[in-house]
């Protein structure tokens, strides 16, 4: 019996020795906890942004795709441009989609369906309802009805700029969907992006990130980069040309007030409205000629795909596409260089046409189907997808049969 007993003790003194030593060769959880980090910008590359930290240290910050990024500022009236978005307050005559009131005051915003960015208009005040005479008589007699302005906060893309005029594009239920204004002669430019890569050393940076090595660090939330100067300071400043007379009633004359005149800039406008293709991809918007006097330099494609296509280092990884742009054939577009629509006109000059394109393509993170609002500069040989902020995204090089040119 006593055996017994001492076989049992020492059975249960052996598993608990057991248990013991397994705990001690299991592995432990090591959760790296978020820190909060910030520092000035020293350069920012595809991907990256290399910060001096507030202790005095370099490193690198990695931002992967998805990640929520906010660029705030100020920026020059020349940094306007066709395709980008504004967001401004305006009051506005519905009954003629007139804007009366020269605009002072604009902000620059990525569109968005969170924080306020979506593209639209909406009604912050209208003027209150005056009672109508009640006899056909009294009304005959009465003044003419004053022109009631509504003061609404809109959300609009630019699809032309001459001068001090705009003309935008919004989608609402209270005016026309494309109108004009007037621009005061030194409006301010607010600045509430989505642009990492708009960022100059020396910009603010502060983000949400897990340290990866000493020297390396990666976003996990959001990031907020402060511009320390205006967009296009340092830039040459030329002044705006004066427009003429303000448009008509309609608001849809040019600045000479001649109905139907149409302005010639060296983008296509955007039709105020598109129904994007399921299939990823729109038949582009009938292209118009370039401006006279500024005809493509002689280039042919071989120098053209050259100066777009990505050198080894420069390659993102990201897929070629297969769109159908004329609602008919396929058409290879293969991702363009690290290379702006600025950088392009300055070596070969303006595309022969440029097409607005809207809906929807393969372009987010594996594959995602993003909205795009793009323009296709047709070079002849060579046709190129610039973005929304002038940037050269995709480029295809058509078949000689193909070629109409």
């Amino acid at each position: 019996m006593l055996s017994r007993a001492l076989s049992i003790v020492c059975f249960v003194a052996a598993l608990t020795i057991a248990h013991r030593h397994c705990d001690a060769q299991a592995p432990r959880m090591i959760q790296v906890k978020p820190i909060q980090i910030s520092g000035s910008v020293v350069n920012v590359r595809p991907g990256a942004v290399m910060i001096k930290t507030t202790t005095g240290g370099m490193c690198a910050l990695r931002i992967p795709p998805r990640i929520e990024v906010r660029v705030t500022g100020k920026a020059r009236r020349d940094v306007l441009k066709t395709g980008l978005h504004v967001r401004f307050n305006a009051k506005v005559d519905k009954r003629r989609s007139l804007i009366p009131e020269k605009v002072s005051k604009f902000t620059i915003i990525t569109p968005s369906k969170e924080d306020g960015r979506m593209l639209g208009v909406f009604l912050i005040s209208s003027p209150p309802a005056e009672g109508q005479p009640a006899d056909e008589a009294s009304r005959k007699k009465s003044p003419p009805p004053k022109a009631e302005l509504s003061t609404f906060d809109i959300r609009a893309r630019i699809l032309a700029i001459k001068g001090n005029w705009l003309t935008l594009s919004a989608p609402n239920e209270f005016f026309k969907a494309k109108f004009r204004l007037e621009m005061a002669d030194d409006p301010e430019i607010d600045v509430d992006v989505a642009d990492y890569t708009l960022a100059k050393p020396g910009d603010t940076l502060t983000a949400l990130a897990v340290q990866m090595n000493p020297q390396l660090f990666q976003a996990v939330k959001k990031i907020h980069i402060a511009l320390a100067k205006p967009l296009g300071e340092g830039k040459r400043r030329t002044p705006p040309k004066r427009g003429g007379r303000k448009p008509s009633p309609d608001n849809t004359n040019g600045p000479s007030g001649k109905a139907g005149s149409k302005e010639k800039t060296d983008k296509a406008d955007a039709p105020a409205t598109e129904k994007p293709k399921t299939d990823g991809s729109e038949p582009a918007k009938k292209g118009e000629p370039a401006e006279k006097g500024d005809t493509p330099k002689d280039a042919s494609a071989d120098e053209l795909a050259r100066f777009l296509k990505q050198k080894p280092d420069e390659s993102t990884g990201k897929p070629s596409l297969n769109l159908r742009l004329d609602g008919v054939n396929q058409e290879l577009f293969a991702p363009c260089a690290a290379k702006t629509a600025k950088n392009l006109k300055a070596k070969f000059g303006n595309p022969k046409k440029i097409a607005s394109l809207s809906g929807k393509l393969p372009i987010g993170k594996d594959n995602a189907q993003q909205d795009i609002q793009w323009q296709l500069w047709d070079y002849g040989t060579v046709r190129v997808l610039v973005d929304e902020v002038g940037d050269l995204r995709y480029f295809s090089i058509k078949k000689a049969k193909d070629d109409k040119e």
